[in-house]
């Protein structure tokens, strides 16, 4: 089994880059994702959210507001290191139980762990190498107003609100760049899942 960690910062193609390696045959587990059963009603989560943050995060259905509660802990660094200390190991387990799964039906599985905050949740000891993905802060920009229809203030918030991408690259150890189009972005990822996949494997091999 060889699991991928990708991250990078907002807007920069993980998803993207997510669906390619998916294509390629990888078997994908979304942080993200596991991330909204933290936040279901009546959750475990979802209770010790409204404890840190009161009533006003949730909306009429119970369910909690993303968009309020980003404006609280996008504009204090201490409410948001609260939400991660709530949110982070509920789903770190979940993520691990996602890959013992897979690693049970198949253990020659290649997963990619798509994470936003791999590196600073503490989350590498799941994986076997970091790929990171990297854009210019005006493309950044473009593709979350597309995307969210966030003010260009509100993007730059989130942006400086994430690890910088020298301080990431530090851990990586594949950088995709994503400043062209898709075709040929898709083209790059292909190549290095090809390259990588084989390294692993004639390594793998080796360690036998």
């Amino acid at each position: 089994m060889f699991t991928i960690g990708l991250t990078g910062g907002i807007g920069t193609g993980k998803t993207t880059v997510s669906a390619i390696l998916r294509d390629l045959g990888a078997e994908i587990i979304n942080a993200d994702l596991l991330g909204h059963e933290v936040y279901k009603p009546n959750s475990d989560g979802w209770l010790e959210m409204i404890k840190a943050f009161g009533r006003g995060i949730i909306d009429d259905k119970s369910e909690i507001d993303r968009k309020i509660l980003g404006e609280i802990v996008f504009n204090d660094p201490e409410a948001l290191n609260l939400l991660n200390d709530i949110t982070h190991p509920k789903i770190y387990g979940r993520i691990e139980d996602q890959i013992r799964i897979i690693s049970t039906i198949d253990k020659s599985s290649t997963i990619v762990v798509e994470a936003v905050l791999l590196i600073e949740a503490g989350w590498m000891s799941l994986i076997d190498e970091l790929w990171i993905t990297k854009s210019s802060e005006s493309n950044v920009i473009k593709r979350v107003q597309e995307r969210n229809s966030l003010s260009v203030n509100a993007i730059q918030k989130r942006i400086k609100s994430q690890m910088d991408y020298a301080e990431r690259a530090k851990y990586a150890d594949v950088i995709i760049e994503n400043d062209s189009n898709v075709l040929e972005l898709r083209n790059k990822v292909t190549k290095l899942w090809q390259i990588r996949l084989a390294t692993y494997c004639k390594e793998s091999r080796r360690q036998i």
